[in-house]
């Protein structure tokens, strides 16, 4: 509530209190927090899905690590991130058929918009 609810406030907040703590006492903090709890679990444990596979990508691509992610887990997270006001692809994607070319998920009705994930 701090933070107004705005995602980059929110995470402002969480890196100013992690910031001056060591490696150890944030792996430690990561392991005993392992199941997801509070406002996050509202879809069910769905958003931190979202969050932690985007994130892992994130971080995995640029070090040269990708990986491939099951399609059962890809197919929750495109669903969700529709929805997402963060994200705001529902908006982008009004008007679209969205279309996964490795994967069988496919989102609206319109002219399609097809692609394939980024790869590194």
């Amino acid at each position: 509530m701090r933070a107004g609810f705005r995602p980059g406030a929110i995470n402002a907040l969480g890196v100013g209190e992690a910031r001056d703590r060591s490696t150890a006492e944030l792996l430690d903090r990561l392991r005993s927090h392992l199941e997801p709890s509070g406002p996050i679990t509202i879809f069910g444990g769905v958003i931190p899905l979202v969050d932690a596979l985007i994130h892992h990508q994130d971080i995995r691509r640029p070090l040269g690590h990708p990986r491939e992610v099951p399609p059962e887990r890809l197919r929750v997270v495109l669903d969700l991130a529709l929805k997402a006001p963060p994200v705001g692809a529902g908006k982008r994607a009004a008007g679209l058929r969205v279309e996964a070319s490795d994967l069988d998920w496919s989102h609206g009705e319109g002219p399609r918009c097809e692609a394939p994930p980024k790869r590194s």
